[in-house]
């Protein structure tokens, strides 16, 4: 899983005493004639001798989600295609998990459901040290774009991760789309997370009663803001900020008759009964970042579409961020992460693969 809210690079090693299901075997590192675990001795940066296992370098890595993987650290080789000079390989400093603890309902339980599990471990994208795109170069291409499929197109369904020169946003549009941008920054105190300057949200036409000091970070107690996590399933939202967002879904969906229901599903907190008969009947909904405004006009990306009921695709967050961007609302737009020159820039696309 391509995860921009934290830096560690980790996948499930064989021999590990706990880990969540996967449908490729656990990776084989001792068959691997490049793995070279990172010793202690050797003082690498990206090591910290304070977390020793028998002289190899060990981490242990905590999610907001309270999932918890732990290993040893080591050196591997990497191959990715590129579009300028064919395949390239580096290597990378890598978690080798031996202990997952709590990861679902997303990760690790498709099996149970008939549904592959295709995620054996994180692709970091942070900007800590330790992840991919601050160890894959020079810092003038640190630099990354991605395009999330919806939900609905299914567990495993394809799409591109494309780094430094191989990016295909450049100028003001790509092809009949306008590309938006905004500031991307860091919190000295958290040097992993991509903040985002979040001004305002609307539901439909209406603008919801927002101060901007209710979404910006206050530098006092390092807390609120809004981060951009593609790690997050879907969109995680503060408590007084989630009630006024639900509170005006609710009275959307009111008139229309449709209710909400007193047992909300799994993840969300906030779910409606029956659905409605068009798609044209579910509200947009727009996060207002500065000088961008990323609308989200497709129901897939707003709400969870369920058999009997749908729910709002985003979820009451209690933590030290005002809203944490998720993965749902990010669907069916190219994101460009450019991390060398502080934007984010993004446009409407439908993330095929040889786009």
């Amino acid at each position: 899983m391509v995860d921009t809210g934290s830096d560690l690079i980790w996948t499930q090693c064989e021999g590990a005493v706990s880990y969540f299901h996967q449908e490729e075997s656990l990776y084989p590192a001792a068959d691997s004639s490049t793995y070279e675990p990172l010793l202690c001795n050797d003082r690498h940066p990206l090591c910290d001798t304070s977390k020793c296992v028998e002289g190899i370098c060990a981490y242990e890595e905590a999610y907001l989600s309270r999932s918890v993987t732990s290993g040893v650290l080591a050196k591997e080789q990497f191959t990715l295609y590129s579009d300028n000079d064919g395949l390239e390989s580096f290597d990378i400093i890598m978690g080798c998990g031996t202990k997952q603890e709590n990861f679902g309902p997303f990760i690790g339980d498709g099996f149970r459901s008939q549904k592959p599990d295709v995620i054996t471990g994180l692709l970091g994208m942070g900007g800590g040290a330790r992840s991919f795109i601050n160890q894959l170069g020079p810092a003038g291409e640190a630099k990354f774009e991605y395009c999330l499929k919806p939900y609905t197109d299914g567990v495993a369904s394809r799409t591109y991760l494309r780094f430094g020169s191989d990016v295909r946003i450049r100028g003001g549009r790509l092809g009949q789309q306008r590309v938006y941008s905004t500031p991307l920054f860091f919190q000295r105190h958290n040097p992993d997370a991509y903040y985002l300057h979040l001004e305002g949200i609307s539901i439909c036409p209406e603008r919801l009663p927002f101060r901007r000091s209710d979404l910006e970070f206050h530098k006092d107690t390092y807390r609120g803001g809004c981060i951009i996590d593609s790690g997050a399933p879907a969109t995680l939202m503060h408590g007084p900020l989630f009630d006024k967002v639900a509170e005006s879904v609710e009275v959307y969906f009111q008139d229309l008759n449709i209710l909400r229901v007193e047992a909300p599903r799994g993840y969300f907190d906030l779910c409606f009964s029956p659905k409605p008969k068009d798609d044209k009947d579910y509200p947009a909904m727009t996060f207002h970042f500065q000088n961008a405004d990323f609308i989200m006009d497709k129901p897939d990306t707003v709400f969870s579409i369920g058999g009997n009921d749908f729910c709002l695709g985003i979820s009451r967050l209690d933590g030290d961020y005002d809203v944490m961007f998720g993965a749902m609302q990010q669907a069916r737009k190219r994101i460009l992460h450019d991390v060398t020159r502080g934007t984010l820039r993004f446009a409407t696309d439908d993330c095929q693969l040889n786009s």
